[in-house]
């Protein structure tokens, strides 16, 4: 039965994907699905292997056949890319939805194991499948995202900084590709003192990023024109439909909340204010209970570390796939929530996060006929960055409030109850 789920789930998710796939050397067909692939990977990384610097938004936009800028990725994102480049674009896409069906299937694994549970092929198949149908899992695999992968890439380097602190590095470089994942992870795990698994991942990013800029310098001539493009574009950020606040229909971070709340975006000092805010909360909660390396301890560490990143720095629906462990320790009950104070901590997790999983409604296609009733839209557009500082601020809390010792009372707890459970069915 769990196969079948998993089958018709993937059929018609992934279908509908396939079938809508951008017609190559089309950009501007109603086809638009793996958009985000095209814009941000396959043609990027194309571009700098011809000489071009995708970072020069104008040329880049002029030269290839994209609708979007290439956002202000690190330099290393062109080299994790790179084998997509040796496909024609078609077979390149064909592959990309592929592995993002896969790594859906991994992530679903990793939660489990992260949250204690032994799983079997039902299980890991029935969770795959509520992955990939939720908006953050659909979101990802139509628009050709990397949620999936970054949301595993941090969860692993949490979860092996103190006992594999190179696996940890590698992890942390992969997530640097994306800034908005690689810093608060970075600042995170340094505040948590896993100083060595920060010092590999430092030293792993610093290498790929220097590559992949002496890569572009190379083909635009030198160091001035490859580095002023960069800094173009990321001083162009924040100007698309799909980051500004009056028109985004996929936000998840605070940020967004506030703009809504002024009526315009947060003054850029206020923003950095707010991030370096999170970050010393989240470090102080990561020092004062998840700093030892047992199952329990890091997995409230994930949870700490996932909710911050996702709330506190620019992220899109794709990425509240973040939220994977927190919501799953909650429905389980297992760490960071106690069996007992954190009951009703753990049904506001689990709606929160169904809220997000469920909200369909802030799609393009569904806001379209909400623009005469411009208060429904934005309390719809609303709720994913709403439902995601929810459960930022109660993961929070329970890892403040909970020690490792009833971490540890609690996780047993459960996994017996679980147990008892499986045999008795």
């Amino acid at each position: 039965m769990a196969s079948l789920v998993l089958a018709v789930v993937v059929a018609v998710v992934g279908g509908r994907v396939y079938v809508n796939m951008n017609v190559p050397g089309s950009p501007h067909t109603p086809a638009n699905a793996l958009v985000d692939f095209r814009d941000a990977v396959y043609y990027p990384v194309t571009a700098a292997l011809e000489g071009n610097n995708p970072y020069d938004v104008e040329a880049y936009r002029a030269r290839y056949p994209v609708n979007n800028r290439f956002p202000a990725y690190a330099p290393s994102h062109l080299l994790l890319y790179l084998p997509f480049a040796a496909l024609p674009h078609g077979a390149a896409q064909t592959l990309y939805l592929g592995l993002n069906l896969l790594l859906s299937a991994l992530l679903c694994l990793a939660t489990l194991r992260i949250c204690g549970i032994r799983p079997t092929p039902a299980q890991t198949m029935l969770g795959a499948a509520a992955i990939v149908l939720s908006h953050p899992g659909e979101l990802n695999l139509f628009v050709g995202q990397s949620g999936a992968l970054m949301t595993s890439a941090t969860y692993g380097a949490v979860w092996f900084a103190a006992s594999s602190p190179a696996l940890a590095g590698a992890l942390l470089a992969v997530t640097a590709t994306k800034p908005t994942f690689g810093i608060p992870v970075f600042a995170l795990l340094a505040l948590r003192g896993n100083t060595t698994a920060v010092a590999y991942g430092a030293a792993f990013t610093t290498v790929s990023c220097l590559a992949g800029f002496a890569w572009i310098a190379v083909g635009v001539g030198g160091v001035e024109p490859a580095a002023s493009a960069i800094v173009d574009n990321i001083a162009g950020w924040g100007q698309t439909r799909w980051t500004g606040y009056q028109t985004s229909a996929h936000r998840s971070d605070v940020f967004f909340l506030v703009a809504h709340a002024l009526g315009r975006p947060a003054p850029r000092v206020f923003t950095f204010a707010v991030m370096l805010g999170l970050l010393a909360v989240g470090g102080t909660c990561l020092r004062r209970s998840t700093t030892g390396n047992s199952p329990t301890q890091r997995r409230s560490a994930v949870a700490v570390i996932s909710c911050i990143t996702l709330s506190g720095f620019y992220h899109q629906a794709y990425d509240a796939l973040l939220l994977c462990v927190p919501v799953a320790a909650a429905w389980v009950g297992v760490a960071p929530y106690a069996s007992t104070e954190g009951r009703i901590s753990r049904a506001v997790v689990v709606i929160a996060g169904t809220i997000i999983g469920a909200n369909y409604l802030s799609t393009y296609a569904v806001l379209g006929y909400l623009e005469q009733f411009p208060t429904v839209r934005t309390a719809v557009v609303s709720l994913n960055a709403l439902a995601a500082a929810t459960i930022t601020a109660v993961v929070l809390r329970q890892a403040s409030i909970v020690s490792p010792s009833a971490q540890a009372h609690t996780s047993d707890a459960v996994r017996t109850a679980t147990t008892r459970r499986e045999n008795r069915t």
